[in-house]
C-alpha cells in the first residue's frame, strides 16, 4: 500500500466533481485534490 504524502498543496475545488473541498479536509490532508465523496468512489475503483 502506498501512503499519500501530506506535503505539497492540494485544491480548493475537486478535480473531479468541481464542488468545493471542506476546509476540514484540507486542514486533514492538505494536498487532497478530491472532495470526500469523490475520494471514496477513487478509492473504490
Amino acid at each position: 500500500m502506498v501512503r499519500a504524502s501530506l506535503s505539497g498543496r492540494g485544491e480548493e475545488h475537486c478535480c473531479d466533481c468541481g464542488d468545493p473541498i471542506d476546509v476540514a479536509r484540507r486542514m486533514a490532508m492538505p494536498n487532497a485534490r478530491r472532495c470526500f465523496d469523490c475520494q471514496e468512489d477513487h478509492e473504490r475503483r
